[in-house]
């Protein structure tokens, strides 16, 4: 008999940061704080069965829809309070590096775990959560194909990118106001294992190799992203005060010196991201900070007969 009741966990993090590191024996290690976070806590370690399940989306339009929410966040922030400074932070870099898709079959907490990819959830539902349904040892009903909050049912009202539930619009937006095609060539390049593995037809890589120069040109042309850090973290720049011989300058000299630690900060990260290449150029083998070997976390598999639409690719 199933284990009753079931109980589910989902530490919604803000946002979960990776970042890695070349090892002694030349490994590329991945580790995530808030990783380690969900590790310690007493539901995690002292519950007995574990199953894990983690959502997916096309890597290029969620890194669209990410850069637009940084950055309406960022606009609120301003017009509702002037002290709170919300930023735009390096989602190019940040979404190469987020791995949580690869596991260590060792871990407790994915010994037994799937992923769902959010296509897969918009266009066939009925599929789609008959087979989680199974997964998880849970009857299947009807309510899973319904998008509720409280009970009721949640309407598509559109407008602004507002698609909840089960309409699809949201998987054919590209967000071209938030992401540039070198960003995106970027990281179709080095999230290439993960399109394949997952059924994701490329859109904009061509499948040429990519050496460093290659990278530091694509590099150079994220345009998009760089304008919208630099349209937030000037923010936090403007609150420099600038002073020679221990008198404050005039606000135009203010403002040329502040514009100009923002270009010195921006360019930081054009050196971070080559360096991030550099290591990433090696091979796209991880291990866990434990040195164990990482693998990529089984999809969940569809049964065909309840498709109601072609698999997304």
């Amino acid at each position: 008999a199933r284990i009753v009741p079931a109980l589910f966990f989902q530490p919604h993090f803000y946002n979960i940061v990776y970042r890695l590191h070349v090892d002694s024996a030349n490994r590329t290690v991945l580790q995530a704080d808030n990783y380690d976070e969900i590790h310690k806590s007493p539901v995690m370690r002292y519950f007995k069965y574990v199953k894990t399940f983690t959502p997916m989306r096309r890597f290029t339009t969620s890194h669209g829809a990410s850069v637009k929410f940084m950055y309406e966040e960022a606009k609120n922030a301003d017009d509702a309070d002037k002290e709170i400074k919300i930023i735009v932070s390096d989602a190019v870099l940040e979404r190469i590096l987020n791995r949580s898709f690869m596991i260590d079959p060792e871990d407790r907490l994915y010994k037994d775990s799937v992923l769902v990819r959010l296509e897969d959830g918009k266009l066939n539902p009925k599929a789609t959560f008959s087979a989680l349904a199974a997964f998880l040892d849970l009857p299947y009903t009807e309510s899973m194909t319904c998008c509720s909050e409280g009970g009721k049912s949640v309407p598509y009202l559109g407008g602004d990118g507002y698609a909840p539930g089960f309409n699809p619009e949201s998987i054919y937006r590209t967000y071209d106001d938030y992401v540039n095609d070198s960003e995106r060539y970027f990281i179709e390049y080095f999230l290439r294992d993960a399109y394949e593995c997952y059924g994701y037809g490329f859109q904009y890589y061509d499948g040429a190799d990519v050496d460093e120069k290659k990278a530091e040109e694509l590099i150079q042309g994220f345009t998009t992203i760089n304008h919208y850090m630099k349209d937030t973290w000037i923010k936090v720049f403007q609150t420099a005060e600038v002073s020679r011989g221990g008198e404050r300058v005039d606000q135009e000299t203010e403002q040329q010196v502040q514009r100009q630690l923002l270009d010195n900060y921006i360019e930081k990260y054009d050196k971070n991201r080559l360096e991030s290449v550099k290591i990433l150029q090696e091979g796209l083998h991880f291990v866990s900070k434990n040195g164990q070997p990482l693998r990529m976390m089984p999809m969940l598999k569809l049964d065909q007969t309840l498709l109601e639409q072609p698999l997304y690719h």
